[in-house]
């Protein structure tokens, strides 16, 4: 009963985000949440061991391998001896790879944020954008969100390159290695939804009613100035 409940108080605050975002027109809406570009998974470089040299924009990847998203390194073997310690699946995994992936962006969307979406990096990635670096996240089974604009070249191609490293991973089954997630690309306007700007709780449930919360934030970044959009509902 109570996940019906649940559900159906559920309708009443989403129905009213959805009716204050209709009123926007589809230039407001795109200005608002711009669509994630996910065609950025095709056609990476990629490329095992130190290579500190790769987050600069002119660096040589010509014999690098081709890749497309998700990327696992390990997976090509070779096996482990069946006995081997400290080898999670007898797979490769342990190791330092990178990325590259060159990105035009348009002279016109000068003026707008460019943020990148990664959904999984094994292990401990690292961020670069035209050989300075944007972000890195200390983790690998989480996605993370960075905001790269402050390295982007409008109206010219950006390099950026991704550092993924599992030799300090420890794991008790076969983590993988590498962008083993897809990854999304973005373009907002300075005032925004931030990612996961939009939320809806329901922090009291009885058998008879539901008190809901939706919040919705609106971020301007760059001097990180947010303000939150909040309602209570009981039903």
């Amino acid at each position: 009963m109570q996940l019906n409940l649940i559900k159906n108080t559920l309708i009443i605050p989403l129905t009213i985000i959805l009716i204050g975002l209709s009123s926007c027109t589809k230039d407001q809406l795109t200005t608002l949440e711009s669509e994630w570009d996910h065609s950025i998974n095709f056609y990476w470089k990629f490329a095992k061991g130190e290579q500190q040299a790769a987050i600069e924009p002119g660096f040589d990847d010509a014999l690098w391998e081709t890749v497309d998203l998700p990327h696992d390194w390990a997976i090509n073997g070779p096996f482990a001896p069946l006995k081997s310690p400290g080898n999670t699946g007898k797979l490769p995994w342990k190791g330092e790879g990178w990325y590259r992936k060159s990105i035009d962006l348009p002279a016109e969307a000068e003026g707008k944020r460019l943020q990148f979406l990664f959904d999984g990096v094994m292990a401990n990635p690292s961020i670069f954008l035209n050989g300075q670096k944007v972000g890195s996240w200390r983790y690998g089974y989480n996605s993370f969100w960075i905001d790269a604009t402050d390295a982007a070249r409008f109206g010219e191609a950006n390099v950026l390159a991704v550092h993924a490293d599992t030799r300090e991973h420890a794991s008790r089954w076969y983590p993988g290695a590498g962008i083993y997630r897809k990854v999304g690309m973005r373009l907002v306007d300075p005032v925004h939804i931030p990612v996961w700007g939009i939320f809806v709780t329901t922090p009291q449930v009885t058998d008879d009613e539901a008190t809901v919360k939706p919040s919705l934030q609106n971020w301007r970044q760059g001097n990180n100035y947010r303000t939150t959009w909040k309602r209570t509902f009981s039903c």
